[in-house]
């Protein structure tokens, strides 16, 4: 039987080894993670199928070559000698690292360039540029060696592994990046365009805290001075006209009231003794005047204690809301006469209040328009008109030191509850777009410089 490779010839160890270490590189590019990992391995690793003294990577960045990985080099100062090397061929030679080198004359590339760098460039060269598969260019690599020449083979060699790296080099992020490059002319048109649109009008707008609140709402204070023995409504409940709210501890106005009960008979006994005496003896001896006194005295005694009797259970005097902070909070509290206990609020009679920081305050129009974006459903705003502005700044603990802003709402819907609070923009007279964008940039500058 004959042999079916007889005539055939027989591929060399030396080929099948220098395709196994291509396959082997070309795994190791593709389980490469890192782009710095990939040009370390350019620069590196190609020794494995190229023979040579000195290889560097170069990569083209913002119109410039910059020196990005040298071999057996694991960081590059910028002000290398290599460094310099590349900075050099790209102002001699600008279009050099754009097209594939075969060695090239060492004396006319480095002309320009200083005798102490020539030294350490090799001289015979070897360079091929790497783009990626869309064929923008990225970068080169540059491999040199001192005793033999490189031939035709191994420049074919290096274009092959260019595109392997330039593959690689895409597959780990390195994007195509298209810049406009600005001619004079459209330098100009820019500036132009940039102008004109710093003067277009736009509205001045502030942004701040707001909240919604009752507009006059009614302060339901402690007739007198004890103890609140018990709350008869809760935070934020509706109540009617007449509703009882809170009551007093009476015990000691109780007693107090006996005891002046008591004064007052025993004041009105002294009195009519006092009378029978009088018709005995005269009228100063019996000193009837001193007793008609006392008794008045205890009369108004005995009332005033049973008038703070009747308040010692609060009622309301309108329909609304009642707005306190807890029960437990005032339950068992002991309050003064006069003391804010909780407010009565009509749920349909509300504005907007708006807490501005001093540093974001400037001339408001009277009626200036308001959107209010509440934080419970903040897909629907609302519309307000402003209607008044404070003075002077108080402190509120959101936006710290701010003028507060009064505003009514147009349509009043039901989602307007008292105490629901979002975020306000007002917006203000018209201005440039250049002052609504640089307007706190130049207040700065100017508190700074003291202009």
């Amino acid at each position: 039987m004959n042999d079916i490779n007889t005539g055939i010839k027989q591929p060399s160890a030396k080929y099948i080894t220098n395709l196994t270490r291509l396959i082997q590189l070309e795994n190791q590019v593709r389980q490469t993670t890192s782009i710095k990992a990939l040009q370390f391995l350019a620069v590196n690793h190609t020794r494995q199928l190229l023979r040579y003294d000195q290889a560097f990577l170069v990569f083209h960045h913002r119109y410039q070559w910059q020196l990005v990985s040298i071999a057996n080099t694991t960081v590059i100062d910028s002000h290398s000698p290599l460094a310099c090397i590349v900075k050099a061929v790209t102002q001699t030679h600008s279009t050099f690292f754009k097209q594939p080198a075969f060695n090239p004359n060492i004396q006319q590339l480095f002309k320009n360039t200083d005798n102490s760098y020539r030294k350490l460039i090799m001289p015979h060269i070897l360079y091929h540029p790497i783009r990626l598969p869309t064929g923008k260019l990225i970068g080169g690599l540059w491999l040199g060696r001192t005793q033999k020449k490189w031939q035709p083979t191994e420049q074919t060699l290096l274009r092959h592994l260019s595109t392997i790296y330039g593959h690689g080099f895409q597959a780990l992020g390195v994007k195509e990046k298209r810049l406009i490059k600005l001619t004079p002319k459209r330098y100009i048109v820019c500036c132009i365009a940039l102008i004109l649109l710093f003067c277009f009008p736009v509205s001045l707008t502030i942004t701040a805290p707001a909240e919604i609140v009752a507009r006059a709402p009614t302060i339901v204070s402690a007739p007198i001075n004890g103890v609140i023995k018990q709350l008869w409504v809760k935070p934020n409940q509706t109540v009617a006209s007449q509703q009882k709210l809170f009551s007093f501890e009476t015990t000691t106005l109780a007693n107090q009231y006996a005891i002046s009960q008591q004064q007052l008979n025993l004041a009105y006994t002294r009195y009519h003794q006092a009378l029978q005496i009088s018709l005995k003896k005269s009228l100063v001896e019996s000193n009837i005047g001193l007793y008609q006194a006392e008794a008045k005295l205890r009369l108004a005694e005995s009332q005033f204690t049973q008038a703070q009797l009747a308040q010692a259970e609060v009622i309301a005097t309108q329909s609304g809301i009642v707005q306190f902070s807890s029960v437990s909070d005032w339950q068992g509290r002991p309050v003064v006469t006069g003391e804010q206990v909780m407010t009565i609020s009509d749920p349909q009679d509300v504005i907007v209040n708006i807490y501005v920081p001093v540093k974001n305050h400037t001339v408001l129009p009277d009626n200036a328009q308001i959107k209010l974006f509440l934080d419970a459903v903040p897909l629907q705003p609302l519309q307000a008109t402003l209607q008044q502005v404070s003075f002077a700044a108080t402190p509120h603990p959101a936006a710290g030191l701010s003028y507060q802003l009064s505003a009514s709402l147009n349509n009043q819907p039901k989602i307007a509850q008292i105490g629901l609070k979002g975020t306000a923009k007002v917006y203000s007279e018209s201005v440039s777009l250049f002052y609504y964008l640089f307007r706190r940039p130049i207040t700065a500058i100017r508190q700074f410089l003291g202009i």
